[in-house]
């Protein structure tokens, strides 16, 4: 805190321990020597503590450092850890008597069936080479037990050694304790060996594995028997993957099936799959209809970062729409329409995450779309959309979370944009507008949130829309003995303010001053919300006012949604 130190952690010496760099040495020092690991240090206020978590007994504990001092001798470093000594070439200067052997690291044989050994080997009139240890030939001692007390040759990480020494009384085993002396009576013969690795090379032989089997069975007296089953197979290294996803719903010609591979073992990421769906409707005039949906996609993702990549889709759609009741005229209105469409999209994501959303970092979204009139039968139209947004921490469970966005659309079937309502409505309510024709269901987009509004209130093919939500800790701990104990924390509350609109052509008036500065096509509202994390989905309540920036219109409208804030 007074801008003089900094604490940092390190595993020099092979374990991560805790290090200060300070104007009072020229070099960074230890204050910690932990076996298990020190981390994320966070200095007191004044400077005079550092709290830090290490793992204890079975778990992580939070430490409170209050003595802050070296954990050494000035000029001293934490003894290395064997790994790390085994690691370290020898000292090329070190002097060496005629026989001997110098080796990186005198160790036990650890785990001998799977870790390969090898060693530093240099005579007194040859440079130090790099070779493996290899069988020991001759040994010339008095007798066994001196041999296994005198040869200092205990193999080390590398190349593995599964041979023994040969003496003149026998064979003796191939491993001592560490540190131990040779005996100036014995001297080593190593016979040279060739640089010929001892393992066999093989070539990644792919082999499919499942990573995930899921699904459910029920019944449903409207459609009958439901089910559902998801799968994803990979092979070990994940460079091709399966997904399968399948719904049984009544007959399999109603069927659901969803195929998508994706190749993944270089920079640029690939994926290809089929689908085919079909459901049932009942539009605005009571008239039941079904619409079967097949086709196939294609995309590439390109990462310019780990945040930020550049990611391109494309399909081909078909959908064939049968009605079972006619119109007023007794006429079946049956379509069939075939899209190709496009995108290419520009996309960033560097948010840190809360119990109920983001807390910090930006994301944002620049989109393309094109439908062209030659692939497709009844739809074509082009697009562009915008959606950005900036999440402040303002302190250890506060934030604000701020998103503007916006979309243009043409052709001659130009795509819809529905602004209203929230993500996951349960009961939610819909405008009175017809949204069943093949544009409004399959080649439209609903914008969230506006609240104040129900879903598809307002449409045009461009569109605007800003949010701005304060988010805070609201009730840390609330216990329920009755209808049944439930235990919610650390609830949330939210504060927000929403404005957007939709609209066609260039009739489009923001707000007028006719009696008064107010909103006329902005639509706005603000109100409160409560967000409560169940463990398995975050839990949300909003009510909301609408506004025209002169007064309060209408009574508050209130939600219940599933999901994480914005």
């Amino acid at each position: 805190p007074d801008g003089r130190s900094v604490c940092f952690v390190s595993n020099k010496n092979g374990i991560y321990n805790l290090y200060l760099l300070d104007s009072s040495r020229a070099e960074p020092y230890p204050i910690t020597d932990a076996l298990s690991g020190c981390f994320a240090p966070t200095w007191s206020p004044d400077g005079k503590s550092i709290a830090f978590t290490a793992f204890f007994r079975g778990g992580f504990d939070v430490f409170l450092m209050t003595e802050i001092r070296p954990r050494v001798a000035d000029g001293d470093e934490l003894e290395l850890t064997a790994f790390m000594r085994r690691t370290t070439r020898p000292d090329s200067s070190a002097l060496v008597t005629p026989g001997d052997v110098l080796l990186e690291e005198r160790s036990h044989r650890i785990f001998e069936e799977d870790l390969e050994f090898t060693s530093y080997v240099r005579k007194a009139d040859s440079p130090i080479e790099h070779r493996p240890l290899g069988v020991v030939d001759t040994v010339a001692v008095a007798d066994s037990t001196a041999a296994a007390d005198s040869v200092d040759a205990t193999p080390v990480i590398g190349t593995r050694v599964t041979d023994t020494l040969e003496t003149t009384e026998g064979t003796v085993p191939d491993f001592r304790p560490p540190d131990t002396p040779p005996a100036d009576s014995t001297t080593l013969a190593v016979t040279p060996q060739s640089d010929t690795t001892p393992f066999e090379v093989h070539t990644y032989k792919r082999k499919f594995s499942p990573d995930l089997v899921t699904g459910g069975l029920g019944y449903d007296t409207f459609y009958g028997l439901q089910g559902q089953s998801f799968f994803v197979i990979s092979d070990f290294l994940g460079d091709h993957q399966f997904f399968i996803v399948t719904d049984l719903v009544n007959t399999i010609d109603q069927s659901n099936i969803q195929v998508y591979y994706a190749y993944r073992p270089r920079r640029i990421d690939y994926g290809i799959g089929l689908f085919h769906s079909k459901y049932y409707y009942i539009d605005y005039d009571d008239r039941l209809f079904s619409d079967r949906t097949y086709g196939m996609l294609a995309n590439a993702s390109r990462p310019f970062s780990k945040f930020t990549r550049v990611q391109f889709d494309a399909y081909m759609i078909f959908i064939n729409r049968v009605f079972s009741d006619a119109n007023d005229e007794g006429i079946f209105e049956d379509r069939f329409a075939r899209v190709g469409l496009g995108s290419l999209s520009l996309v960033h994501d560097d948010i840190s995450w809360g119990m109920t959303g983001p807390v910090n970092g930006r994301r944002y979204r620049l989109s393309a779309e094109y439908a062209p009139g030659g692939l497709s039968e009844g739809v074509s139209y082009q697009a562009v959309a915008l959606d950005f947004r900036q999440y402040f921490r303002l302190g250890r469970r506060y934030s604000l979370g701020l998103r503007v966005g916006g979309g243009v659309s043409g052709g001659n079937s130009a795509k819809r944009f529905y602004l209203g309502g929230v993500e996951n409505w349960i009961g939610s309510k819909i405008g009175d507008i017809n949204v069943y024709d093949v544009e409004g269901l399959y080649f439209s987009q609903v914008i969230t949130p506006l609240r104040g509004f129900n879903y598809y209130d307002i449409v045009g093919n461009k569109y605007f829309i800003a949010n701005a939500e304060f988010r805070f800790p609201f009730i840390d701990r609330l216990a329920m003995r009755f209808p049944l104990p439930i235990v919610l924390s650390q609830i949330a509350g939210a504060l927000y303010f929403d404005m957007g609109s939709a609209w066609q052509g260039d009739q489009f008036h923001g707000a007028t001053s006719d009696g008064g500065f107010h909103l006329k096509d902005l639509k706005a509202s603000f109100g409160y919300g409560l967000r409560a994390n169940l463990g398995f989905v975050v839990f949300r309540f909003d009510q909301a006012w609408r506004t025209d920036l002169r007064n309060v219109l209408g009574h508050p409208k209130s939600y219940f949604s599933l999901g994480a804030d914005f």
